[in-house]
């Protein structure tokens, strides 16, 4: 059997109008570069608004032979590769309120010293300093689009003088910015072919099949996998585009337009999202991305209420259509009969399924020596419970067993001493990144390393 050739790590599929990026292929490996490449780190933050009910979220027993709780019962097959941590809080950052998007990843106290505004970098934007340095120093994606406004971002990323990072939510243009044409007259080649329903893969087969005679078996399955991942985003995105140029319709009285984003409900729209995210990763366009699913607006969360995933949850909360509301009846709704707590659980359930894809479509990626999710730290949770608090925050971290994480366990800290910050400089330090502190950390957490 003759040999596989070996190519650049820098290889990628050119057309006349695209350039694809490859995910990691054996024959791009060498005696130089194995070592180091099989210990580059990357990190994920998948954000929840508003809180989350810690009731049904933490587990009653800790260790490893904890019992799952209901909430987290669709992360069941990722057992092994995660930690719940529960009882962690921000100790500065305690204003509350709907302001979890800004301090999630920061901790930060937002009021300077003359009460105004001010945040700092956050834990991605760090990270992304270290290890994002590849095409996009970072992907930054959320429900709403650009930065929002102090005390109500819609992004969790703040750069190193604590300023906003603008936020991305339309699919499409996210995939745009990840496969741009590859000059002025691509450009006008890539319109063209949306117009004639081609796909963005054709035009770069001949090349991916030139590719293929060269390596080895388990590259080529490997390409033909990533290959197959590329096409079914852009299938989805093309659609959402043919909706997008429809002419308008008159609409029924009481019927409103449809979302920007066009998804058809929350499970498309976030998958999509999520996919993106992996497929920014597995090209390594970039090794850091965040991912606020929601922000904490109580008027509106960045979600459109219509999605049919919402309806059962509003209709057993009693509430009116918003997020914001489910998560305070979980607390209030009690005396009116009304199971307000199953209601926030089912919300909650829904977003972590969805956080269970995540953790699949990372697990399913050959990168390296190993799956995608033993490079990647993937942190899950909210800044907040249910009422609005910033101790005993909800959160679970998954992936990096490569990186020196141990997994498999929950991990109860003393509420009101262990502020967040300690897991953050866990990961950095995971991350092979040489800081001895970050925000108001006091040391790496026990018990995770």
């Amino acid at each position: 059997m003759a040999r596989a050739t070996k190519i650049d790590r820098r290889t990628v599929l050119r057309s006349a109008g695209a350039v694809i990026s490859l995910p990691f292929l054996e024959a791009m490996a060498s005696a130089q570069t194995s070592e180091q490449s099989s210990q580059t780190p990357r990190m994920i933050f998948m954000y929840l608004p508003f809180g989350a009910n810690v009731d049904t979220w933490n587990p009653k027993t800790t260790g490893k032979d904890y019992e799952i709780s209901p909430t987290l019962k669709p992360l069941a097959p990722f057992r092994q590769e995660m930690s719940i941590l529960s009882g962690l809080q921000h100790i500065r950052g305690q204003d509350g309120g709907h302001r979890g998007v800004d301090l999630w990843l920061t901790g930060a106290n937002l009021r300077g010293p003359t009460n105004d505004y001010k945040n700092t970098q956050s834990i991605d934007q760090l990270a992304a300093q270290h290890i994002g340095q590849t095409y996009f120093n970072s992907l930054v994606l959320s429900a709403k689009e650009g930065v929002g406004n102090p005390y109500c971002s819609h992004t969790l990323s703040f750069n190193r003088l604590g300023a906003p990072i603008p936020a991305q939510s339309k699919p499409a243009e996210i995939f745009a910015r990840l496969f741009p044409p590859h000059s002025q007259d691509s450009r006008q080649e890539i319109a063209k072919r949306f117009q004639r329903k081609r796909s963005i893969l054709d035009m770069a087969l001949e090349d991916a099949n030139s590719l293929k005679r060269k390596l080895g078996s388990q590259d080529q399955t490997r390409i033909d996998e990533y290959l197959e991942s590329v096409r079914s985003v852009e299938k989805r995105i093309q659609i959402k585009q043919e909706i997008v140029n429809r002419p308008p319709t008159p609409l029924p009285d009481g019927v409103k337009a449809p979302p920007s984003n066009q998804m058809p409900d929350a499970t498309t729209w976030t998958n999509t999202m999520l996919d993106l995210i992996v497929l920014a990763l597995q090209t390594d366009l970039t090794r850091v991305a965040t991912f606020a699913t929601g922000v904490d607006d109580p008027h509106n969360g960045g979600l459109p209420v219509e999605w049919p995933e919402f309806q059962a949850v509003f209709k057993m909360a009693g509430r009116p259509k918003d997020r914001h509301g489910v998560a305070h009846c979980a607390k209030s709704c009690g005396k009116k009969g009304i199971d307000g707590t199953m209601a926030q659980t089912k919300m909650d359930t829904f977003w972590t399924a969805r956080f269970a894809y995540l953790l699949e479509r990372l697990k399913g990626i050959a990168v390296e020596d190993g799956p995608l999710l033993d490079h990647t730290m993937a942190l899950y949770g909210s800044s907040q419970s249910i009422t609005h608090s910033m101790t005993n925050m909800p959160i679970v971290l998954a992936g990096g067993n490569k990186l020196g994480l141990k997994h498999g366990q929950h991990l109860a800290y003393r509420q009101g001493e262990v502020p967040l910050s300690n897991l953050f400089l866990t990961m950095l330090q995971c991350g092979g990144i040489g800081v001895d502190t970050f925000g108001e950390s006091t040391g790496t957490l026990t018990g995770l390393t």
